[in-house]
This record gives C-alpha cells, sequence and structure tokens, in this order.
C-alpha cells in the first residue's frame, strides 16, 4: 500500500507535492480496526488526525448513553480528528468503525509541522472549519431563541438544559442536518482520482 498515492486522494492534503507527503507519511502509522471497535471516544485528549483508507465509520455524539446519535458515516478517504489538533480541546464525538477499517493517523506534532512548511494545508484545514461555522450560524439563524451565550475561553456553548457543551456537541444536538460524506463522487473523482 503506497501511502504517499493514498494521501494524494485525501482533499485535506491532495495539493501538497511528493516531497512533502512523504515527510508526513514517515512518521504515520497504519491502524486496523474491526467492525465495532472505537477509534476515538468522546471527551478523550487525543493528538492524532484519523484518514480513512477503507471501510466506514461513524461518529457517534453519547456512545453508550440512552441518546445516543449517529451523526455522519465517513468513508474512503475521509478524515476526522483535526478539530481537537486544532483547539487542543477533548474530542466532540466517538468514532466507532461501521465496518472492518483500515486507517492512516499522523500526529498532531507532525501536522503542525508540515503546516508551518506548507501554507496549502492550513487553508485546507480553514475551509473545513468554515463550512462547520457555516452550518452553526444556519442553526443559530433558524432558531427561534436569540441568545447563545458562549465561553470565550473554552467555546463551549450553553444548551437548553443549561449544560456548557462543545460548537459540534451543540450543533449536532440541535441541527437534525446529518453530513454523509465530507466530499460529493463528482468532485473526488474529477480532483482527487488518477489521471
Amino acid at each position: 500500500m503506497e501511502l504517499i498515492n493514498i494521501l494524494t486522494k485525501v482533499p485535506l492534503f491532495a495539493n501538497l507535492g511528493e516531497e512533502n507527503l512523504s515527510r508526513l507519511t514517515e512518521s504515520a502509522q497504519l491502524h486496523d480496526f474491526r467492525k465495532g471497535d472505537v477509534i476515538i471516544h468522546e471527551g478523550e485528549m487525543d493528538n492524532r488526525l484519523f484518514i480513512v483508507i477503507e471501510g466506514e465509520c461513524n461518529v457517534i455524539l453519547g456512545l453508550g448513553n440512552k441518546n445516543e446519535r449517529r451523526m455522519q458515516t465517513l468513508g474512503r478517504y475521509a478524515y476526522f480528528g483535526e478539530m481537537a489538533l486544532i483547539d487542543e480541546l477533548s474530542r466532540s464525538a466517538s468514532v466507532v468503525a461501521g465496518t472492518d477499517v483500515t486507517a492512516l493517523s499522523i500526529t498532531q506534532l507532525n501536522l503542525n509541522n508540515e503546516i508551518r512548511q506548507n501554507s496549502n494545508l492550513a487553508i485546507e484545514l480553514l475551509k473545513t472549519l468554515s463550512l462547520r461555522v457555516r452550518a452553526l450560524h444556519t442553526i443559530i439563524l433558524s432558531s427561534k431563541d436569540t441568545q447563545f451565550p458562549i465561553c470565550l475561553k473554552c467555546y463551549k456553548m450553553c444548551d437548553a438544559d443549561n449544560n456548557w457543551v462543545s460548537v459540534d456537541k451543540y450543533r449536532w444536538n440541535y441541527s437534525e442536518t446529518k453530513v454523509k460524506q465530507p466530499i460529493c463522487p463528482e468532485c473526488h473523482a474529477k480532483h482527487f482520482s488518477p489521471v
């Protein structure tokens, strides 16, 4: 399995170039998960970004609780865990292998080093975060409540039960919007498939 070729198909890394991708793969780790394995636990501190190479993962809020909600399904070449690397806060949801999964992980240190050397990577991360902000903005504007207390230090929001929760958790609790894949098949074929 050629890791550099795999990373060229991931939107976040597609424009990095072979030298930069080679540097990233030197410290990357391959993982095999069985269906049902928990890859990331909500609330834990973790310093890795994961990229799905094969299989599907489910993003789950409140894993194991009576109000557990599957929020999103991530397939091949999707990535997750980037928010905790940027804001250095705990994981906002759990990620569970929906099938047998092969994934690649990159540590925060290695990703940050690459961002310092390549602004394209930072721009791609900003695009991802911008989409999340837009989704949250839409939810806020469509809500009947006009007050949205947000902590200026940790950026948690106060929900209807007066609990302070992450922005993602707030978005997931108050939105029916679900995202299946981070990129549509047409754009993937156009921009990331081998020529």
